[in-house]
């Protein structure tokens, strides 16, 4: 399971490039930890330093049986074990961690991620839940939990935890992003268009807020608005679909029709299955009388997505005018 890449990020947030064990250790309050588990961690250390990642899990696999209450000697286990894609294993090295007493927030949070990405969305929730509860001000913990609430369909409580990080970190065009995308699944267009003007004045080279904002401006009848930021989005990405789609859109409500049919046109040869654009083409061949091209779009759309509701209402309302019913005869004398 998946979030869009803006919303949620990579799954696991690791890579050799982007983290070190080290930075990852938990604090220890007591007892101090056995100085030969410790040489024992540094030496993993080491071995992730150069690569040789089962070498650097042999190392802390020893640290753990010198001193089996030392917390960072699972917590660097399981970073490595999650980069070596074996996420069973880096779950339950988490979760030692945890049982261990650990108040290091990132323990709860690389468990959360292994059991996400293992199919238990509530006890990735639960796992930031504590890990809030450890440090109230935890960046990860609410960026994570937002997009798990997001992906639960709790658009409300997910806007919420977006809320948390824009507050925590005004000045992170991710965080605002996030925010928006919480708004888009609660309709409100205002409130995505404030999102991602934050965005791209942050960030003005993520052509991604650019279309969402575009988005936005096209939603509060603003098609101009749109159309630029559309366009501008397309000066960043050439070949994004969603961008194709939005000149589509915004160059309908312009009553431009060959231009909206060029691009709802580049936006399908982009992406086959592109229900949105279908419908979009769908409107624009109605517009212009052309009710074949206008209902197999329509049934286009529904054979990428059978259940948007858009496709079939417009299908439905297309055949009805195509093939209106006869009046009816009142015979009553």
């Amino acid at each position: 399971m998946k979030f869009s890449g803006y919303v949620f990020g990579s799954i696991l947030g690791l890579s050799l490039a982007a983290m070190s064990p080290a930075q990852t250790a938990a604090p220890v309050t007591a007892p101090p930890p056995n100085p030969k588990a410790l040489e024992a961690v540094n030496r993993g250390d080491a071995a992730f330093a150069k690569k040789d990642l089962n070498e650097a899990i042999r190392q802390y696999q020893s640290a753990q049986q010198i001193d089996p209450h030392f917390a960072p000697a699972f917590v660097h286990c399981g970073d490595v074990m999650v980069i070596n894609h074996q996420i069973d294993q880096a779950r339950d090295q988490y979760q030692s961690a945890i049982n261990l007493g650990t108040t290091d927030t990132q323990a709860y949070m690389r468990h959360a991620r292994c059991v996400y990405q293992l199919g238990d969305v509530d006890g990735a929730i639960r796992d930031c839940d504590q890990a809030i509860v450890i440090d109230m001000r935890c960046f990860d913990a609410y960026m994570f939990r937002g997009g798990c609430y997001l992906f639960k369909g709790d658009a409300e409580t997910a806007a919420a935890d977006y809320s948390e990080t824009v507050a925590l970190e005004p000045k992170n065009s991710n965080t605002w992003y996030n925010y928006g995308m919480s708004q888009v699944a609660l309709n409100n267009s205002q409130l995505q268009w404030f999102a991602f003007d934050q965005v791209v004045k942050l960030n003005p080279k993520f052509a991604m807020g650019y279309c969402r904002r575009g988005a936005a401006y096209i939603d509060l009848g603003k098609p101009e608005e749109g159309l630029a930021d559309a366009n501008k989005s397309l000066e960043l990405s050439p070949s994004e679909p969603f961008a194709h789609y939005l000149v589509g859109r915004a160059q309908l409500d312009l009553k431009k029709m060959p231009e909206a049919m060029s691009a709802e046109n580049k936006a399908i040869e982009l992406n086959p299955k592109y229900t949105a654009a279908f419908i979009c083409r769908g409107v624009i061949y109605e517009r212009n009388n052309d009710m074949d091209h206008a209902i197999a779009d329509y049934r286009k759309a529904l054979e990428c997505d059978p259940a948007s509701t858009l496709a079939q209402d417009n299908l439905r309302a297309a055949l009805q005018r195509q093939n209106p019913e006869p009046h009816r005869m009142d015979r009553r004398q």
